[in-house]
């Protein structure tokens, strides 16, 4: 049997800072659905509300804690690299409410290698089979000319983890993010 797949949305926790060193910005340019691929990385941070799991939409950031236990438990499909940290102008303001949150961690750069392809069902077309994997999904994108109709099907990416990394992101502080649990496409039957 396999192991359960979970597709998570994370709320944005910050946005590429200055520093980034995107090494395919052309391609990006022209095309819609491209991610960057990134040398260096730069994560200003907006806001934090303690998970040990943030993104600014494409990159994973995660605490060193969570870095260590997802490496020491044999977690697959990543690599930990290092990151620049820094809370945008505005991030101070927008911790006043939880003082306890106004210092961040320290975090690294999570890099995911392993790969799949999700349906617009949620189905799971094909895994790298490791625990943390990059999917590409197939989602409709709504053409504002065309008020109401659908426009052309594009590729969205996201993360997503078997039930073992779930558990083990999860004992860290994990609490703001959507989970969607997903099934395995099944096989044509032969007549």
């Amino acid at each position: 049997m396999k192991s359960a797949h979970y597709f998570l949305l994370l709320e944005r926790s910050g946005v590429y800072g200055p520093e980034t060193i995107i090494l395919n910005t052309e391609a990006l340019r022209a095309s819609e659905t491209g991610v960057a691929d990134i040398q260096q990385l730069d994560f200003r941070f907006e806001r934090w509300k303690g998970d040990s799991l943030v993104t600014n939409g494409q990159q994973f950031l995660v605490t060193a804690s969570l870095g260590a236990d997802l490496l020491a438990e044999g977690i697959t499909g990543f690599r930990l690299d290092p990151v620049i940290v820094s809370g945008k102008p505005s991030f101070k303001n927008s911790q006043r409410s939880r003082p306890e949150l106004a210092s961040l961690p320290e975090f690294q750069w999570l890099r995911l290698e392993g790969t799949g392809e999700i349906t617009m069902a949620s189905t799971i077309k094909a895994t790298s089979g490791d625990d943390l994997i990059y999917a590409k999904r197939i989602d409709f994108v709504f053409d504002p000319q065309r008020i109401g109709a659908p426009g052309p099907v594009r590729p969205s990416c996201g993360l997503v983890v078997t039930q073992r990394a779930f558990d083990l992101i999860k004992r860290h502080g994990f609490q703001h993010y959507s989970l969607e649990k997903l099934t395995w496409e099944q096989p044509a039957e032969m007549y």
